[in-house]
């Protein structure tokens, strides 16, 4: 699915009335409740780590996107009270721009603070019961001062995902029948990507020469933790990100890397996206006019050869299969690349029904009338 077609405004679609605001959260985070259903259903299955792990990244962005809600959730009412209004990328994304989960992360820093600005919700609501008995109307500064102490309250009792998720790592085990230094690794990290204002999902099997604990070594964890989010980029290709590791790290060996793409979301009148899916979008109910879509880019290593490093010396390095007669693979520098859709399911009769179906090799999961997931 590429985007070729032109964004229906400039730049970002400028979310500025409550409405809007409303909506647009609540389709994302129905969308993510049902992603999270899916990982559920595949964890119950294989029950795999990578699957255990996006789960809890899946749930992360949920718990991101209800504070989001509750901090936008009187925008554009209240001018004078609010410093900037929601801002959703068109193009390749669908979800809010990158410079929303910075202002986020910095209200997260000073929540302690923030909480304290306003007085407590409860007492909030009573105020606002009294002007209403009292003056017969509404008082938007009271409705946003109790959304705002939500949106605090919520980054105080939450997991977030934030623009950069630092690396974590995990010791599997030692490699059958190798030299007991050798170990074998997982690691995982996340970030909202800078140029496609998506989240992404790095997922790494490795292996090391190096008898020590990574952790314990603090000058080669903090130099390996800056170099793995410095190439965090939907724009370096994976086998690129895998052989920079490879190269700057002699002692760690990259097995298999993937890179989950949580997006983008398709909206009608909305995103910039293919003829496609606006055919699929103009012939739906109103309320049926969205699709969402993710990825998963696999990498592995094929074998190890041996490079010259200075006059004398040898270095190990890995060589990486990549599929060169898979265009998708090809273009992201993979061994596979793995796409699926959620979508209604009017949306998809209309699918079915197309003479030139463009998502046939697309795992796709229907969202039925009454909000049920249908497995395809």
């Amino acid at each position: 699915m590429h985007a070729d077609s032109k964004p229906p405004t400039a730049q970002n679609w400028l979310l500025d009335t409550p409405e809007a605001t409303r909506t647009y959260f609540w389709q994302l985070n129905t969308i993510l409740k049902q992603l999270c259903q899916i990982t559920s259903q595949q964890i119950s299955h294989g029950n795999t780590l990578d699957d255990q792990v996006t789960l809890d990244y899946l749930k992360r962005l949920k718990n991101s996107f209800i504070a989001l809600s509750a901090k936008y959730q009187l925008n554009g009412q209240v001018n004078h009270r609010q410093t900037s209004h929601l801002l959703v990328n068109p193009t390749d994304s669908g979800q809010p721009v990158r410079q929303t989960l910075l202002e986020m992360e910095l209200d997260y820093d000073n929540r302690a603070e923030l909480v304290n600005k306003y007085p407590p919700i409860d007492e909030l609501k009573q105020q606002l019961i009294d002007y209403c008995l009292q003056q017969k109307k509404i008082s938007r500064d009271i409705q946003y001062e109790i959304a705002q102490q939500q949106y605090h309250q919520l980054l105080d009792s939450n997991t977030l995902f934030f623009s950069s998720n630092t690396p974590k790592l995990h010791q599997i085990a030692s490699n059958e029948g190798e030299a007991a230094n050798n170990q074998r690794y997982f690691m995982h990290w996340a970030v909202y990507d800078a140029s496609k204002h998506i989240p992404n999902i790095y997922l790494l099997y490795f292996d090391t020469s190096s008898p020590l604990n990574l952790t314990e070594d603090d000058a080669t964890w903090q130099k390996l933790i800056d170099h793995l989010l410095s190439q965090s980029l939907s724009t370096l290709k994976l086998v690129t990100i895998a052989s920079e590791l490879d190269k700057q790290f002699p002692l760690i060996h990259p097995k298999l890397l993937k890179r989950i793409h949580i997006g983008p979301l398709y909206l009608n009148n909305m995103t910039q996206h293919n003829q496609a899916v606006q055919d699929l979008f103009n012939h739906a109910p109103i309320d049926k006019r969205w699709l969402f879509a993710w990825s998963v880019e696999s990498l592995f290593s094929k074998g190890i050869s041996e490079v010259a490093k200075g006059f004398f010396g040898r270095q190990q390095k890995q060589v990486y299969h990549i599929d060169h007669h898979d265009f998708d693979a090809f273009e992201a520098g993979a061994s596979a690349v793995e796409q699926s859709i959620i979508l209604p399911y009017e949306a998809f009769q209309l699918l079915a029904e197309m003479p030139d179906n463009p998502l046939h090799d697309v795992n796709k999961y229907i969202v039925s009338a009454d909000g049920h997931l249908i497995y395809m």
